[in-house]
């Protein structure tokens, strides 16, 4: 008895997803371990991203560029230290002023004491004495007091003595922190002045370390990666100035004391996504709270940060701000998770920034394609994908909304050419190589063709006095007949649509041509099918009908450039490659004298 074996190409996709699990399990425990290193660069990246713009605008002025960097860095550095002192101070002042808020505090305790005494005082007290009968032992004996096991004399009680600190560590234990940032800082700022300094030599060594086989792509992915990130970064800044200003300005009209510090605090952690707002509010509605008579105060603050965050999080962002990071929200939730369990609080400064990065280099990288589908903000799944899918699943009404959705932005011969007729080519080719059944093709195109039906309504116009007339015949399957259906959405006040069903027999049409005389015989053939009984039909009615003019509509693909060809020898006038073209064609088309017997 032999063992099943596992092919080739399956052995070869399973080490292949070991391989790049493992390498993120260590790139993953690299970036933890080296925090220290890496956590430096990503700021001065991130700070370089943002003088930039200014560096390049003083060197396009005729600035040297070490006195453009020079005067951007003492900038950032005079502003650092200018919000520093101010909020020194108001923190220092706010700190004095606490303990003449303790008479208000007591009075808001008060009350909040004097609400338990209602039904949820009782509610919660009959749940204590509950808890406490429920935890009393039966017969519980008095527990002996302990004895040693040599002597039988109770423990002795032991003093621990700790030995005083001395001058040395004490001041070590002050300035080690302060010692420690302040290095943190002098490394970043070097790095932002030599990343500024000698910003093409680092981005010609990204290239040379990329391969010179890859200029194209490594180049793209810096400059969209720089490009999204300068963009967001200064558009950020200001909407969170904008918000702060805001801030400010409800603080005074409500009567918050340091109203202007608590707007700076509300601008600057507003950087951090999602609970900037919520962590700034903190302090305002506090003192709001004791420092006020009343509830007004800080029911007016905390509606005043929400109802703020909401509009410039739901309206101003996502209008002003929606495509400029390429992002979708849930990935930008989900990684700053992920980078505040890995870096800490400075990983939620970082984890935008680094976010853009990895969804800019899944773009332009193959390999890491998966990035740009679980981060980026494109669509998952293309239109008619998508469409496909929910007809499969039965679901008509999402795949209604699908339609709908795509009309807003195309026209309707673009939404047949890009939706709905590369979903009829997508079940009738799975029907063919036996993926869906007969049963699910025919629920799949029954609901296209009531989507389809229902675009427009069942309203007729009246008929012009020189309407000209298209008998449309479908070359092989119903799919073709709603090919045929969305012929006739195109066409305008100047033509009539009369249609056969896909089981009319060439024979019958010629017939029904004889018998109606019409303008113009469209075929149509959907991909992948239905290319010879086309080549059929045309053959039969230009033999029978040499001046009739006759269209073949073949849309759903990129066609084979020999198919036109062979078609418009076996007698076909037009032959369409897209709804898109069949309708400028019925809007130019010249009147067709109408075929005699």
């Amino acid at each position: 008895m032999t063992a099943a074996r596992v092919p080739y190409s399956a052995s070869l996709g399973t080490t292949r997803s070991i391989g790049l699990l493992a390498g993120a399990a260590l790139l993953v425990a690299a970036l933890s371990l080296g925090r220290a290193i890496f956590v430096p660069l990503a700021l001065a990246a991130i700070i370089s991203f943002i003088l930039m713009r200014p560096v390049v605008a003083l060197e396009r002025r005729g600035v040297p560029r070490l006195i453009g960097v020079a005067a951007a860095v003492f900038s950032l550095i005079a502003l650092a230290a200018s919000f520093g002192y101010v909020l020194t101070r108001q923190v220092s002042d706010f700190a004095t002023r606490l303990p003449h808020y303790s008479a208000s505090i007591k009075s808001k305790l008060s009350t909040l004491r004097d609400t338990r005494q209602g039904a949820i005082g009782r509610i919660q007290d009959s749940i204590n004495r509950l808890s406490v009968e429920l935890e009393k032992p039966d017969g519980a004996a008095k527990p002996a007091a302990p004895v040693t096991a040599n002597t039988g004399l109770p423990p002795q009680r032991v003093d621990v003595v700790t030995q005083p600190l001395t001058d040395m560590e004490r001041l070590r234990s002050i300035l080690q922190p302060f010692l420690e940032s302040v290095s943190t800082v002098g490394i970043v700022l070097i790095l932002v002045i030599f990343a500024l300094m000698k910003r093409e030599d680092i981005r010609n060594r990204f290239i040379r370390l990329a391969g010179q086989g890859r200029v194209t792509v490594t180049t793209r992915t810096l400059d969209e990666a720089s490009q999204r990130i300068s963009q967001f970064l200064a558009t950020q800044l200001i909407v969170n100035l904008a918000f702060g200003v805001c801030i400010t300005v409800g603080l005074l009209v409500i009567g918050v004391p340091f109203a202007v510090l608590w707007g700076v605090i509300a601008a600057f952690l507003r950087f951090v996504p999602y609970l900037g707002s919520l962590l700034s509010m903190l302090m305002p509605a506090a003192l709001a709270f004791v420092g006020s008579q009343g509830w007004g105060a800080t029911m007016a603050t905390v509606s005043l940060f929400f109802g703020l965050d909401a509009l410039v999080g739901s309206v101003i962002e996502p209008v002003w701000m929606g495509t400029r990071t390429g992002v979708s929200s849930l990935a930008l939730l989900v990684s700053a998770m992920f980078w505040v369990w890995l870096w800490g609080p400075i990983g939620l400064v970082l984890s935008t920034p680094m976010t853009v990065c990895l969804a800019v280099v899944g773009r332009h990288v193959p390999e890491l394609e998966f990035l740009a589908i679980l981060l980026g903000d494109d669509p998952p799944l293309r239109p008619e994908i998508g469409f496909y899918q929910r007809l499969l699943a039965a679901d008509e009404e999402e795949a209604t909304n699908i339609v709908e959705q795509a009309l807003l932005k195309s026209s309707l011969s673009e939404v047949f050419d890009l939706v709905i007729g590369p979903t009829l080519v997508l079940a009738e080719r799975d029907r063919l190589r036996g993926a869906i059944s007969d049963t699910e093709h025919r629920l799949v195109v029954q609901m296209t063709l009531e989507i389809v039906r229902g675009m427009h309504g069942d309203e007729e116009s009246s008929t012009p006095p020189r309407q000209r007339r298209i008998l449309g015949a479908p070359a092989r399957s119903s799919s073709d007949e709603v090919g045929l259906l969305m012929l006739d959405e195109l066409t305008g006040e100047n033509w009539v649509v009369e249609t056969a069903t896909s089981g009319t027999l060439a024979s019958e049409i010629l017939s029904t041509i004889e018998r109606t005389t019409p303008d113009v015989l469209c075929i149509v053939a959907l991909p992948p099918s239905g290319m010879s009984q086309a080549r059929y039909i045309c053959k039969r009615v230009r033999a029978r009908f040499p001046a009739l003019t006759i269209w073949v509509l073949r849309a759903g693909i990129t066609l084979d450039p020999a198919q036109p060809h062979r078609l418009i020898a076996d007698g076909a006038s037009l032959v369409f490659p897209s709804f898109l073209e069949a309708a400028k064609q019925l809007g130019t088309a010249p009147p067709v004298a109408p075929v005699g017997h």
